[in-house]
């Protein structure tokens, strides 16, 4: 689309980083890039949404990575126990990747400046880009060594707690029949 942004690394344009919204704080972000603490402005703050169907099954690996410890785990528990008070180590995998879904889309939403961007559907249209389809492409066989496990959004919601699992339902209809 003629601009370049990184995956959690710093390019001329941007960044796209789940990483740095649990340091945002009064427009700024602060947290690691290019191995230092840099504090960065953004002039415009998007949420970048994947399918709960597709994102879950890839959350449950990162969370279970050397048995939950491990630095994405320990990020996330700390960021959603201190704006939410739920303790994701205290549930088990689907429930905790669950609840990491719905919780971290839920601080993206709150400090973007426009609606989610659905990765598999985007409308960009309040960019003033017209675009079919983002390239995705999921790294977890190539982090983990296999692919995620398949779930289907009945499995998802049966090991998610109550208080997520309606949001899981909603979020994936709005995506066309999944798998």
């Amino acid at each position: 689309m003629g601009v370049q942004v990184g995956h959690e690394t710093l390019k001329a344009d941007g960044l796209v980083s789940w990483w740095h919204a649990g340091f945002h704080q009064n427009g700024f972000f602060k947290g690691m890039l290019d191995d230092k603490v840099q504090t960065l402005k953004a002039e415009k703050i998007l949420h970048y949404m994947r399918n709960p169907i597709q994102a879950i099954p890839s959350i449950i690996l990162e969370n279970e990575a050397s048995q939950r410890n491990n630095i994405s785990f320990k990020h996330r528990r700390g960021t959603i126990k201190k704006y939410f008070g739920v303790d994701i180590a205290e549930m088990g995998p689907v429930g905790a990747a669950a609840s990491s879904y719905i919780y971290w889309n839920r601080i993206c939403q709150d400090i973007a400046m426009s609606p989610p961007i659905y990765i598999e559907i985007p409308d960009l249209s309040a960019l003033g880009v017209a675009i079919n389809k983002l390239p995705v492409r999921n790294t977890s066989h190539e982090k983990f060594g296999h692919a995620p496990a398949e779930l289907q959004i009945d499995d998802i919601a049966r090991g998610a707690p109550t208080s997520v699992a309606q949001q899981i339902f909603d979020i994936a209809h709005t995506y066309p029949r999944q798998r």
